[in-house]
């Protein structure tokens, strides 16, 4: 059965063809460039930490510095990202990144230099985010209303299974080549597998293909010049102007950056930690302990995607935090063993999991759509800012102490400072929820 056909109209979609509405399938291919940019890129790289260490004799801190640096400029470049949406389209925004991506994987093969690392994690983080959360969530809001936080649940269940494997395959790579020829490897498999994909697949709105939103096939034109309700809908809700003087803006911000802080630390050097002369592993099994983090982060995602359309998504948030603290309060408590490697691992898979989904689905729900794109990339900020200073601070207080449990510590109080600023966030404003829940456009005012 062929997804495409030529109509009279131009290399349309067939859609009476498909048996589920077509935004399912702008959600998986979402989620198929989520795996490969964000979860390829960003939990790939801790496993060829240790063949830096061992290739050019670098110290921990400088190592974690090139994940960083990536990190930091995945959240840095989201305000440029927000407004590349709202100027040509999340999809175009997307396939610039992957192209982007695979090229700076390839690129960083070929590094000698510490400096080198340094400028194409740049690269390569400023890519990742050009496909990462904004992008998305500007597109999938576009397709889904009711079942949005589940959408956005499987493109980044997407980021967790790219995560899972990026790991297992970039480690077998390592072991029967090289770390070289393991980065050549999977920028090429974006470029020659992903990009086509979503280039084919992907449409920026319904009104395209003649759908409406949500799981309605209803046409509501001919052909994609069409209008349509979707297209015409007002994008309602706090400008950003306004948005920056609010309270809860600065609370979800700096509760996004303190998790982001903990969770993206405790990923950043997990293979270190384990593979380091405090627990002594082999490079594969502290590879597959991070992988299983990553595979229990998918799951979290689904679920916390389903659930965030029932229930209050800052009390998911709240829970999700302390779930971080406990896991490394029974690390640095309870002596070391394999079950307790597993229960950590789950409780910070959760933990990130929950993170990654209702960071953008949060200030969705708190400040609607009207400046969706620059809120979320102003707000990723923190992300960039938590994903680089935490990985980078808990290095240099390793290498500071010659063991990892002060930088536990520390990751324990910034999971708990995260806790604390959700929980000061009050509800959303009556207006914008409603809006977000059923989609009403009814203007909306701002409530300080």
């Amino acid at each position: 059965m062929f997804l495409f056909r030529k109509t009279t109209g131009g290399d349309l979609l067939n859609m009476k063809r498909f048996k589920f509405f077509y935004g399912w399938w702008v959600t998986l291919t979402c989620a198929s460039a989520a795996a490969f940019s964000t979860g390829i890129t960003f939990y790939t790289l801790p496993v060829l930490y240790p063949s830096f260490v061992s290739a050019f004799g670098w110290s921990h801190t400088a190592v974690a510095s090139i994940g960083s640096i990536c990190l930091f400029f995945f959240g840095a470049i989201n305000p440029l990202v927000g407004a590349l949406c709202d100027r040509f389209g999340a999809k175009r925004t997307k396939l610039v990144g992957l192209v982007i991506t695979g090229i700076s994987l390839v690129v960083l093969a070929y590094m000698n230099s510490l400096i080198g690392f340094y400028v194409t994690a740049a690269v390569l983080g400023s890519a990742a985010g050009a496909v990462g959360t904004t992008s998305t969530q500007v597109l999938i809001s576009k397709w889904f209303r009711k079942k949005e936080g589940f959408a956005v649940g499987i493109v980044f269940g997407g980021v967790g299974v790219g995560a899972v494997l990026g790991p297992l395959v970039t480690s077998a790579l390592v072991s029967r080549y090289d770390w070289r020829v393991a980065l050549v490897v999977l920028g090429a498999f974006g470029g020659i597998v992903i990009l086509p994909l979503f280039a084919k697949i992907v449409r920026e709105t319904p009104h395209e293909i003649g759908l409406t939103m949500d799981d309605s096939t209803e046409v509501t034109g001919s052909g994609a010049g069409a209008g349509s309700q979707t297209k015409t809908q007002p994008r309602t809700g706090i400008p950003f102007s306004d948005a920056l003087r609010m309270r809860s803006f600065w609370l979800i911000s700096f509760g996004i950056l303190f998790i982001k802080m903990t969770t993206l630390s405790i990923i950043q050097h997990m293979v270190l930690f384990l593979k380091g002369d405090e627990v002594g592993m082999s490079l594969s099994s502290a590879s597959a302990f991070l992988s299983f983090l990553l595979f229990v982060s998918v799951w979290a995602k689904l679920l916390i995607g389903f659930l965030s359309d029932k229930v209050s998504r800052k009390n998911i948030m709240v829970f999700s935090c302390v779930s971080s603290a406990l896991s490394l309060l029974v690390l640095i408590t309870v002596p070391f063993s394999t079950s307790i490697m597993y229960v950590f691992c789950a409780l910070v898979g959760f933990s990130h999991g929950a993170a990654f989904v209702l960071g953008s689905l949060i200030p969705r729900e708190y400040f609607g759509l009207h400046s969706l794109g620059k809120i979320l990339g102003s707000s990723l900020l923190f992300v960039s800012l938590g994903g680089s200073l935490g990985p980078a601070a808990a290095g240099y207080i390793r290498d500071a102490t010659g063991s990892y449990h002060a930088a536990f510590v520390a990751m324990i109080i910034s999971a708990l400072l995260a806790a604390l600023f959700f929980l000061l966030v009050g509800k959303p404003q009556p207006a914008v929820s409603q809006q977000v829940a059923v989609g009403r456009v009814s203007p909306v005012g701002v409530k300080r």
